[in-house]
């Protein structure tokens, strides 16, 4: 089969679709071809996938659109949700420290500041003086 022919198959690694899946088919193959056909045209080819799941192209249209639909989620929930969560009373107070006012570096450099100045009163005076 030369480079410029379409295959009548397309293949799927279910291992990298479902982690953690068991079983012993590692690959689904999904085609409209019969499975009789299938091994008869390309045997050879798919004899390092075996043993594969032979599903139809209506099966492959359906894995597709999940995956794009979980990609769409995944990039919806970026754009528009906290990275950082919600903690009750403490997501409050970060969102109101950062403004349109102050760059956020300079704000959490002052974070940064405030908790080792904390962490530097809690020392015996004998390790808070500087040599």
């Amino acid at each position: 089969m030369s480079s410029n022919e379409k295959k009548e198959y397309e293949l799927i690694n279910l291992g990298f679709e479902y982690l953690g899946m068991t079983g012993g088919a590692r690959w689904a193959v999904i085609t409209d071809l019969d499975i009789h056909e299938l091994e008869e045209k390309y045997r050879d080819e798919l004899s390092i996938f075996k043993p594969y799941v032979v599903m139809t192209s209506e099966q492959g249209k359906a894995i597709r659109e999940y995956e794009q639909n979980e990609k769409k989620h995944s990039m919806r929930s970026l754009r528009h949700h906290d990275l950082l969560g919600y903690e009750e009373g403490t997501t409050e107070y970060i969102h109101s420290v950062f403004s349109d006012n102050e760059p956020e570096e300079k704000t959490i450099d002052k974070l940064e500041y405030e908790k080792v100045r904390k962490a530097i009163e809690k020392l015996p005076e004998i390790q808070k003086k500087i040599e």
